[in-house]
């Protein structure tokens, strides 16, 4: 666990820092008696979100601008999130603008699902541990959507988002 600065949610254009790592292992008893009960609810959260996860990804193979994150062969995704790439050499506003043209099509959506690379907050950046060693992961960050994707979610409410992605990816993509 790390503890934060100014944390808000993904949906938020506010960053956080995060300050120094710790540990929560703060689990009350009540916590611990609910936790259980819901692990043995777990594999079917997860399958629900893996076929939903997948349908989207299939959903969007076809968009230019707008790409599911590539599941490595032998992996299962659990889809905490649905991560979705932008190409924002692509589009014509920022990736904030694009998201929040998501949301105002009703999709709970964040752009970047951290605001920096972890060597950059400032628990580590002081020690210049990794000043800049991870030039790739801090260009992929910058063009991350966060899709919340979860257990509840329904079919419609996937089509939904596909439709969205396709009108907001229609409005803004660059044209040669």
């Amino acid at each position: 666990m790390l503890f934060a600065r100014n944390m808000f949610t993904p949906w938020t254009r506010i960053r956080y820092d995060i300050v120094f790592p710790v540990l929560n292992y703060r689990m009350t008893e009540l916590q611990s008696a609910i936790g259980l009960v819901q692990l043995k609810k777990l594999p079917k959260i997860v399958e629900q979100r893996r076929r939903l996860g997948t349908k989207l990804a299939k959903s969007i193979s076809h968009l230019e601008t707008v790409k599911p994150a590539k599941v490595l062969r032998g992996t299962k995704p659990s889809y905490w999130f649905s991560i979705i790439h932008v190409d924002t050499d692509s589009i014509r506003v920022s990736l904030d603008d694009f998201a929040e043209a998501l949301r105002k099509e009703g999709i709970p959506v964040g752009a970047r699902y951290t605001g920096a690379p972890m060597y950059e907050y400032e628990f580590l950046k002081d020690r210049k541990i990794y000043a800049d060693s991870c030039p790739n992961a801090k260009k992929a960050l910058g063009g991350v959507l966060t899709l919340s994707l979860h257990e509840s979610c329904t079919e419609r409410e996937v089509e939904d988002t596909v439709k969205a992605l396709e009108k907001v990816e229609a409005n803004y993509r660059r044209t040669p």
